[in-house]
C-alpha cells in the first residue's frame, strides 16, 4: 500500500501550457483543450493563496447559516529568469528576425495552465493550475556587492475556476495516482470535468 507523505519540500518543475476554449454556438458549452507544456528552469518559490470569500447569513441573533465560496487562487510565482520563450507565448513580445531583438507590446497576457512538482519524503506531487493569468515581470536590476547574489523574477498569478459543470480549479496528485499518469504529467495537461 502506497504511503502518503508526512512533510513536502522542494519546488521545480514549472511549466506552462497555453489554454485554449471554445463555445458551443448552438449549446453554449465550453470545450477546453492546452498546448504542449513548456518548462520553465529556475524555480524559486510559488506562494498561491485561496481567495475564498465568506457569506454569513445572521438569524435568531446568530450565524444562522454560512457559505464559503473559491473560485479563485492568487499569488507569486518567483522565478531565476523568466525566458523570452514565455514572454512571448503569454505576454505576446515579438522577436525582430533580422537583428534579434525582442519588443514588448501592449497585448494582453493570454490564459495557461501552470504545472510544478513538489517533492515529498514518501513521493513527489505534481500540480496544475488550469486557467492562469499573469502579470508581466517587472524590470529591475540592482548593483553587484561584496556577494554577487543572483537576481530573481516574480510574476503575479491568479488562478480562476474553468466554465465547466464542476468549476475546475486545480488538481493534483497523491500516493493513490497511477504511475503512468505521473510519469506523463509534463507531458500533457490532465483533465476531466467531475461534474459530468
Amino acid at each position: 500500500m502506497p504511503t502518503a507523505n508526512k512533510v513536502r519540500f522542494g519546488l521545480r518543475n514549472v511549466h506552462y501550457a497555453l489554454l485554449t476554449s471554445t463555445t458551443d454556438p448552438v449549446t453554449g458549452a465550453v470545450t477546453y483543450s492546452w498546448g504542449t507544456p513548456v518548462a520553465v528552469p529556475g524555480a524559486v518559490s510559488l506562494d498561491m493563496s485561496n481567495e475564498s470569500d465568506m457569506n454569513v447569513f445572521y438569524a435568531d441573533n446568530v450565524a444562522y447559516y454560512a457559505t464559503s465560496t473559491a473560485a479563485t487562487y492568487q499569488g507569486d510565482l518567483e522565478m531565476a529568469l523568466i525566458p523570452d520563450r514565455m514572454l512571448t507565448d503569454i505576454w505576446g513580445d515579438a522577436t525582430d528576425s533580422q537583428t534579434g531583438v525582442v519588443y514588448e507590446g501592449a497585448s494582453s497576457a493570454k490564459a495557461f495552465a501552470l504545472l510544478f512538482q513538489i517533492n515529498g519524503d514518501q513521493q513527489n506531487d505534481y500540480y496544475v493550475l488550469y486557467n492562469c493569468t499573469a502579470t508581466r515581470p517587472a524590470v529591475s536590476a540592482e548593483t553587484i556587492g561584496e556577494n554577487a547574489e543572483p537576481q530573481t523574477q516574480s510574476i503575479t498569478i491568479t488562478a480562476a475556476a474553468l466554465n465547466d459543470k464542476f468549476g475546475t480549479i486545480q488538481a493534483h496528485t497523491n500516493e493513490n495516482t497511477d504511475s503512468t499518469t505521473k510519469n506523463g504529467w509534463f507531458n500533457a495537461v490532465v483533465y476531466a470535468d467531475q461534474g459530468q
